[in-house]
């Protein structure tokens, strides 16, 4: 995951891009600017800074960032709140904030986080004039760069610091000024900022001097500093203060001198992005801002879905379209085929083929006078002692026949026309209800339809008695 993070100081701006998932600094850079350009953390003179960004950003991709902006004009409060419900603690930081804030509330852009101490609860409060913050919205804007969360540099420092519990001053020299941060936890109590010029250790040990009188019931366990321009004269005015002086913690493996110099923007990389109305986190970016930006996003994937569901209609478009040519294709070489004299002369020689050789089924029985003598004999063999045949006739060319006779009974009459319903000679037969008015002796004319095959099934049947006929002439020339 890579993260970016511009630093603004009053004479130059940091950038720093690191990997996270590798714990790598990829890119480190600063750009001195004129001190008339930012003024107290508020952009004097946006055309000139958007130059000095332009600069500083050129050959890198930035497509978001997080801020530091300068400590001076941003307000930090630690409150006591009662134990209230949650959608009612923004409502109670408003009022609270109204008392200290020297510009309206509604003129501001305000968060606040959560943090718990001995089971009351504590919320941290920043603030920022509103018109301030839309300044920087606004460059960024002109740099098509989206801003994902804005914080200070005591946020900063008290993040690097958090692996420790416990009251401590935080110190950080940027070089121009020096940033003082009393905090508790994660809980930042007051800040100062001192200008880094010739008086500046006077100006330190009298500055500390009087936070800790002032926060008496806040006694400071140890100091922890960094920044550039830090010397040995320092470190010593520090350590008359009676308690421990120590560094920061980096999680990257970085030269001193580098570290010390990047140090808040290294605590920005590491900074979890939440959205402004989260309560663990101080995000001081505007909620309509916050806003817009998530529906920016969310229309930018939904056109990136569309995108890919315009390209898969295309290719299969492209695929049906493909497939159809290919199939017309082999339509109109079949047509063709078919169309071939070639394929005409072998179709026709099949047909007539077929022909000759049904002819030749029909000059067989032609020739004989024994025509139907198959079904004729299959239906004899049905008829048995309950059964007396009167009339049979069968038409091959119209596929129909008819039978009369007498059967001894009812049960007779019915067994012999579901036996004739079994022959496969036979398609249907009818045999009309009034056939069965008398119990015995029963005068019966049945009809009965013959099978499409009949002339195969006759012809078969010719076939056979030849052979029956042949092989009984051989058996009397052997005896």
């Amino acid at each position: 995951m890579i993260s970016n993070v511009l630093v603004f100081y009053s004479a130059y701006i940091q950038l720093l891009q690191a990997d996270l998932s590798k714990k790598k600094i990829l890119v480190s850079k600063e750009i001195e600017i004129d001190p008339n350009v930012i003024q107290r953390g508020v952009i004097t003179n946006k055309e000139q800074l958007l130059t000095y960004l332009q600069t500083l950003i050129k050959d890198i991709d930035l497509k978001e960032v997080i801020l530091i902006i300068p400590e001076d004009t941003v307000f930090s409060k630690s409150l006591q709140i009662p134990q209230i419900p949650r959608k009612e603690i923004d409502e109670a930081v408003r009022w609270e904030a109204e008392k200290f804030l020297p510009f309206g509330v509604e003129d501001s852009v305000f968060d606040w986080k959560m943090l718990y101490k001995n089971g009351k609860l504590h919320v941290l409060l920043q603030a920022a004039p509103k018109d301030m913050i839309e300044t920087y919205l606004d460059v960024f804007k002109q740099l098509k760069i989206e801003i994902i969360a804005i914080e200070t540099p005591a946020l900063a420092m008290t993040r690097l610091a958090e692996n420790k519990l416990g009251i401590r001053l935080l110190i950080y020299f940027e070089g121009k000024k020096v940033i003082l941060a009393l905090t508790k936890d994660q809980e930042i109590v007051a800040t100062s900022i001192i200008a880094y010029d010739e008086e500046l250790l006077a100006n330190l040990h009298t500055t500390i001097t009087r936070m800790l009188n002032f926060y008496k019931d806040f006694p400071i366990a140890w100091i922890q500093v960094g920044g550039i321009q830090v010397n040995d004269k320092i470190i010593a005015i520090l350590q008359k203060i009676g308690v421990p002086v120590a560094g920061f913690t980096i999680p990257f493996a970085l030269d001193a001198a580098l570290a010390n110099r990047y140090l808040l923007a290294i605590s920005a990389v590491l900074k979890p992005i939440f959205p402004p109305e989260d309560d663990k986190t101080i995000n001081l970016l505007p909620k309509w801002y916050a806003l817009s930006q998530k529906i920016k996003r969310w229309l930018n994937f939904s056109k990136k879905i569309l995108g890919i569901l315009v390209l898969f209609a295309l290719l299969l478009t492209i695929f049906l379209a493909a497939v159809f040519l290919y199939l017309q294709k082999q339509e109109q070489d079949l047509i063709q085929k078919q169309n071939s004299p070639a394929f005409l002369q072998k179709n026709s020689l099949v047909q007539v083929t077929k022909a000759n050789m049904l002819s030749q089924k029909i000059l067989d029985l032609g020739k004989t006078d024994i025509l139907s003598l198959k079904t004729i004999k299959d239906i004899q063999n049905l008829t048995g002692e309950n059964i007396k045949l009167e009339k049979i006739y069968l038409s091959l060319l119209d596929k129909k026949g008819e039978i009369s006779g007498t059967a001894n009974s009812r049960l007779a009459l019915l067994t012999f026309k579901n036996s004739l319903q079994d022959l496969a000679s036979i398609e249907t037969v009818v045999l009309p209800i009034e056939s069965f008015t008398q119990e015995e002796n029963l005068p019966f004319d049945l009809k009965f339809s013959l099978s499409q095959n009949i002339y195969e099934l006759e012809y078969e049947g010719l076939l056979k008695s030849k052979e029956t006929t042949k092989a009984g002439s051989l058996t009397n020339l052997t005896k």
